[in-house]
C-alpha cells in the first residue's frame, strides 16, 4: 500500500489545489509583501532580512516548539547553546512543568552543591565518557529522597558519568523511599574519598521498589551498591572493576526479590556480595567474577541469616586469595547450581548451621580446603548431588551435618 502524503491531497472535492501548495502560497505572499514586518518600527525590516532569527526562546507562540511539546523539555549546554548551563536549574525548570526529559550535552559540569531529583524526571547525557557530572571531591552527591507517605518515583539516569562524589557517609547517589528508578549506561568513577567513612556509588536504605541498574560501569569507588528495604529490583549487564580503598561491592540488608545477573566483576579486592541482615529471594545468575591478587582472606559471596537464595551458572575465580568462594551461615532453602568455582585458599562451598539447601551440578576445582564443606551437625537435610569436585587440597566433600544426602558426585 503506497504511503499517503497529506500535503499532496486536494483541499476538498471542489478545490483541486493541493494542501501543500495552498500553505506555500500564503508563505510566499507574506514574503513578497514589502510591508511585511514593517510598520512604525523599521528595525523589523532588517530583522526580516536576517538569515538567523534572534527571538528570545518561546517569545513567538508555536505549539510545536513550546516545552510541553518537545521531546527534551530542557537542554543543558555548558557553552550556552541550550536552555540552561546549570543542571539543577534545568531539573527545577522541568519539575515546574510536571516532569519530563533533560538532555545534558557533552562537557564537564563541576557541581558545588547536592543535585536534587524529583519524580518524573529523566536525565539523559550524550555519552558516559564525555558527559561528566564532577563533584570534585566536595561534600556533595545526588539526592533522591522521598518520604514514607510520598515516594519519589519514575526517575531515569542515562548515558552520563558521575565522578568524585565525596559526601561524608553517603554514596554518590543517595536514595530513600523511591519507586521505579532506572540507571542505564551510567559510569560511576572514582567516588571514593579517604577519611570520610563509607561512600561509594549508590545507597538506598529505606523502601526501594522496582529499582534497576542496567549496563552501567563502576571503577575506583568505595563499593557499588548498599541497599536495604528492597523489593523487585535488578542489577544486570554491568561492568564493575577494582574499587578504591577496598570495600564490599554489593551489600544487602533486608528485602525481597533481587536479581544480580549477567554482570562482569573484575579485579575485586573485597567481598563481591555480602548480606548483613535477612534478604529473601535473591538470585545471582550468569555472572563472571574475577578476584584480585591483592584480595584479603574473606569470602567472595557471603550470606548470613538468609533464605531462598539462588546462585546459578556463575564463573568465579578466587585467584588464590579468598578463603571461601560461597559461604552460607544460618541460610536455608537455597540453591547452588551449575557454577564454576576455582582457586580459593579454603573451601569452595561452605555451610554452617544451614538447612535444606541444594548443591547440584557445580564444578569446584583447585581450592585450598574442601570442595564442599558441611561443617557442623546443625546443618540438616542438605543435598550435595551430581557435582564435579576435583583437586581440592583437603578433599572433595566433608559432611559433618545431619541427614544430608551426598550422592552421584565426581570426586578425586
Amino acid at each position: 500500500m503506497p504511503i499517503i502524503c497529506w500535503g499532496n491531497l486536494a483541499k476538498s472535492a471542489s478545490e483541486t489545489t493541493r494542501i501543500e501548495q495552498s500553505m506555500m502560497g500564503y508563505v510566499e505572499a507574506h514574503d513578497e509583501n514589502p510591508n511585511a514586518h514593517m510598520g512604525p518600527d523599521y528595525a523589523l525590516g532588517a530583522h526580516r532580512l536576517q538569515t538567523i532569527l534572534d527571538h528570545a526562546p518561546y517569545s513567538i507562540l508555536n505549539k510545536f516548539t513550546y516545552p510541553q511539546a518537545r521531546v527534551y523539555k530542557c537542554i543543558v549546554d555548558p557553552a550556552g547553546y541550550g536552555d540552561q548551563t546549570d543542571i539543577q536549574a534545568a531539573i527545577d525548570y522541568v519539575n515546574g512543568l510536571g516532569g519530563g526529559s533533560v538532555l545534558i550535552k557533552a562537557g564537564t559540569y563541576t557541581l558545588s552543591a547536592d543535585l536534587i531529583l524529583y519524580s518524573n524526571i529523566a536525565l539523559i547525557g550524550e555519552d558516559d565518557d564525555t558527559t561528566i557530572l564532577d563533584f570534585a571531591n566536595g561534600n556533595y552527591n545526588v539526592q533522591i529522597e522521598g518520604t514514607s507517605g510520598t515516594h519519589k518515583r519514575n526517575i531515569l539516569f542515562n548515558n552520563f558519568q558521575i565522578t568524585r562524589s565525596g559526601k561524608s557517609g553517603q554514596a554518590a547517589v543517595q536514595m530513600d523511599f523511591v519507586d521505579d528508578i532506572l540507571f542505564e549506561r551510567v559510569y560511576f568513577k572514582d567516588n571514593f574519598k579517604a577519611g570520610i567513612g563509607p561512600n561509594g556509588d549508590i545507597s538506598a536504605e529505606q523502601s526501594v521498589n522496582r529499582f534497576n541498574i542496567k549496563n552501567c560501569r563502576s571503577s575506583g569507588n568505595f563499593g557499588f551498591l548498599n541497599i536495604t528495604g528492597f523489593n523487585n529490583c535488578k542489577i544486570s549487564g554491568c561492568q564493575i572493576g577494582a574499587q578504591g580503598g577496598g570495600a564490599d561491592l554489593i551489600i544487602l540488608g533486608s528485602g525481597t526479590h533481587l536479581e544480580i545477573e549477567n554482570n562482569y566483576f573484575d579485579n575485586i579486592v573485597d567481598r563481591v556480595i555480602y548480606s548483613e541482615s535477612s534478604p529473601y529471594g535473591v538470585t545471582i545468575e550468569c555472572n563472571t567474577i574475577i578476584g584480585a591478587t591483592t584480595a584479603s582472606g574473606i569470602p567472595m559471596i557471603d550470606f548470613l541469616d538468609s533464605s531462598k537464595i539462588k546462585i546459578i551458572a556463575n564463573y568465579i575465580d578466587a585467584r588464590n586469595k579468598y578463603n571461601y568462594i560461597i559461604y552460607l551461615l544460618r541460610t536455608n532453602y537455597c540453591s547452588i547450581v551449575d557454577n564454576y568455582l576455582y582457586n580459593s585458599t579454603a573451601d569452595g562451598i561452605y555451610l554452617s548451621d544451614s538447612d535444606y539447601n541444594i548443591i547440584n551440578s557445580n564444578h569446584v576445582l583447585s581450592c585450598g580446603g574442601w570442595g564442599v564443606n558441611i561443617s557442623d551437625a546443625a546443618s540438616i537435610k542438605n543435598g550435595v548431588v551430581g557435582n564435579e569436585v576435583r583437586n581440592n587440597v583437603s578433599g572433595a566433600i566433608q559432611d559433618l551435618g545431619t541427614n544430608n544426602e551426598i550422592a552421584h558426585n565426581i570426586i578425586t
